[in-house]
């Protein structure tokens, strides 16, 4: 089992899919989700104005925040779109915020056909 963005570097290993997923997130969740997962890891004192991670975290969330609109040339929806035409095997996409016991329910009816 892999996850994340595999394209370019996990490129080798698409012969050997036998199922993918493609997992899509509302914007303005992702985005919260990012920020929350940055204040865990660092902290509000190194992500604040003057704090010694503030200018990696903005260029981060700036990059994060183009995912939808940006080009193939960047981790982006437009490059991931392209990747998955090239998978051998069957997709199933989820495009709405759903819990993790749902999607994982919704895979297993999926595998069973």
């Amino acid at each position: 089992m892999l996850s994340g963005s595999l394209c370019g570097w996990g490129d080798f290993a698409i012969p050997m899919f036998t199922f993918a997923v493609f997992l899509w997130i509302p914007q303005e969740l992702r985005l919260s989700r990012l920020r929350e997962r940055e204040l865990e890891r660092f902290g509000q004192e190194a992500l604040a104005p003057g704090g010694w991670f503030h200018e990696n975290h903005t260029g981060f969330m700036e990059w994060a925040a183009q995912y939808d609109t940006g080009g193939p040339n960047m981790r982006s929806r437009a490059l991931h779109e392209e990747w998955m035409k090239n998978l051998p095997c069957r997709l199933v996409r989820f495009e709405q915020p759903l819990s993790a016991d749902i999607m994982a329910a919704q895979i297993q009816e999926y595998l069973k056909h």
